[in-house]
């Protein structure tokens, strides 16, 4: 492998070495690659948060595994907001049990039309005997 090694100017990595024409190329490809890897990360941490609120969703509203994104993102359309500001918001109020009210009242409505549509999904039991 030809490893290329610009010299430097300054004690940034950074620095501009004209006489280097393949370092402007290095240079671009690092800080690519660094914007990469803090959208990466960023995802990581929002998909830990919807998760996390998933969970609340369920704990709150007794639904399967499978509901609590379709109440995030019910939740989504009702606010107006992005699911992982929702999330956020769930995750950070559910200690407290307060979240903001715009937050409750659509949480309250997607987990009620969920829990309707899921019982007219499945007969009662109790009618199958």
């Amino acid at each position: 492998m030809n490893t290329m090694v610009c010299p430097q100017k300054s004690n940034s990595p950074f620095a501009e070495v004209s006489a280097f024409p393949g370092c402007a190329a290095l240079r671009s490809e690092v800080t690519a690659l660094r914007r990469e890897i803090g959208q990466l990360q960023d995802s990581v941490v929002s998909q830990a948060l919807i998760d996390q609120a998933i969970g609340v969703i369920l704990v709150l509203g007794g639904l399967r595994p499978h509901h609590g994104i379709e109440v995030l993102m019910a939740m989504s359309e009702r606010t107006g907001l992005v699911v992982p500001v929702i999330a956020e918001q769930l995750v950070d109020r559910a200690v407290t049990r307060q979240p903001p009210e715009d937050i409750r009242q659509a949480l309250e409505t997607a987990m009620a039309e969920t829990r309707s549509a899921c019982t007219r999904s499945f007969p009662d039991l109790d009618s199958l005997a």
